[in-house]
């Protein structure tokens, strides 16, 4: 009887040219795998900044239509019947401001009766007077004693118009800079437009050269590429007195 032998197969490995495919495929792999996080990465930075410039915009506007429809309240005491008004809401003795150029931002000074000011410092004569001004890129309320406490960063421009109503129906009748209000024309604020301009605190997006126009001010250029937003609102005065 003839016994067939088998031979052991010829063991080969890969060849220089399929190492190469095999090679070139995985880069493409890992490299699209870096690409979409490297997305991922940006797109939560961008998401996050927008977050952050949506939050600081209503908290901004907040603080600013808190005290201005505060401006003016008197506290009408045991005797009196009806709610009063100080003098002025909006005082001009320097500190409500009109900021002239565009990259120059504007400040409000307003008043009204209270226990302490915006720094939470007691004002003994139960006058309150803040002060709502930009020092450096922050939005800053001065105290009536001087204290001052930040409000918001990341700020670009803060404007104020203010309404005029000088037929006394209660409506206003145009928007005027505060450089054109005097103290004989104070009581005919009825309201405060206000344009608030804020960054981002980083540069999460690649965005290109952008302008912004706040209220009447000519526009603003940036290159900077950081996001930005742009908030607007106007405040009624309930408080404005009848007479100065």
């Amino acid at each position: 009887m003839n016994k067939t032998v088998s031979l052991p197969r010829k063991q080969t490995g890969f060849t220089l040219l399929e190492v190469l495919i095999a090679s070139v495929l995985g880069l493409i792999v890992i490299a699209g795998i870096i690409a979409l996080l490297t997305d991922s990465r940006s797109t939560y930075r961008v998401q996050e900044s927008i977050s952050e410039l949506q939050e600081n915009g209503r908290f901004g506007l907040l603080i600013l239509k808190k005290n201005l429809q505060q401006a003016g309240w008197k506290d009408p005491g045991p005797l009196e019947t009806e709610i009063g008004t100080l003098p002025e809401h909006v005082l001009l003795d320097g500190a409500t401001l009109e900021g002239g150029a565009a990259a120059a931002n504007d400040s409000i000074k307003v008043t009204f009766n209270g226990t302490a000011d915006c720094t939470n410092t007691a004002v003994a004569d139960g006058v309150v007077e803040n002060t709502f001004s930009v020092v450096g890129t922050n939005l800053v309320c001065t105290g009536k004693a001087g204290g001052a406490q930040t409000v918001l960063e990341n700020v670009d421009s803060l404007q104020f118009l203010y309404g005029i109503d000088n037929d006394n129906d209660g409506s206003a009748n145009f928007y005027a800079e505060a450089g054109s209000i005097t103290r004989d024309t104070v009581h005919e604020v009825v309201s405060v437009r206000i344009g608030l301009l804020l960054s981002s605190s980083g540069t999460p997006a690649d965005e290109q050269s952008r302008s912004f126009q706040v209220l009447n001010e000519s526009a603003i250029t940036f290159t900077d590429k950081k996001l930005r937003r742009l908030y607007t609102t106007t405040v009624m005065l309930p408080n404005k007195p009848k007479q100065i």
